[in-house]
């Protein structure tokens, strides 16, 4: 069963990517079904849709995705898939963002695969704060953002620099 806290969160980021992407005639329908769903309608649907595992998955192997695929920050953390390291520690380590939000966005990924926001190690926000220095420095941005996210079981932080005319 997913966190109370998890829940909302989920839920509301359902109803931003509706809002982003769903046709006009069909929104409030869609966010209409996410508002109205209990706990267990959520996690039931985030498994259907294979965004989130059952603990029976997840025991199975942490490292892959339901289709048998290696975790891609996994991979990046094994140095099997390429990547623009900026700096790392004993837990975890910063890398550029492929698609990035905004200039110097970068990301903070555990070395072990950690499915929570409140499983991250504490040497993994030891190098968010560093990194957003680094950031604030390099770049000037007015603020840099720390976002959490989980992409595919793994989670990660996204270190966002925001700039004079730029919202999130």
């Amino acid at each position: 069963m997913l966190p109370e806290k998890q829940i909302e969160s989920i839920k509301e980021k359902l109803i931003q990517h509706i809002e982003s992407t769903f046709p006009e005639d069909k929104k409030a329908i869609a966010i209409n079904q996410i508002q109205n769903m209990d706990n267990n309608q959520l996690e039931a649907f985030l498994v259907q849709n294979k965004m989130i595992q059952t603990q029976e998955q997840e025991s199975e192997s942490s490292e892959t995705q339901g289709s048998g695929q290696k975790c891609i920050f996994c991979s990046i953390i094994k140095k099997d898939i390429p990547s623009y390291e900026i700096d790392e520690n004993k837990e975890a380590i910063a890398i550029l963002e492929i698609n990035p939000v905004s200039k110097g966005h970068a990301l903070i990924v555990p070395k072990k695969h950690i499915e929570s926001e409140d499983k991250l190690p504490q040497k993994a926000f030891t190098l968010a704060k560093r990194i957003s220095k680094k950031i604030k420095t390099k770049f000037k941005p007015k603020e840099v953002k720390m976002l959490f996210s989980n992409v595919l079981g793994h989670e990660i932080i996204n270190l966002l620099p925001v700039y004079e005319n730029e919202n999130l």
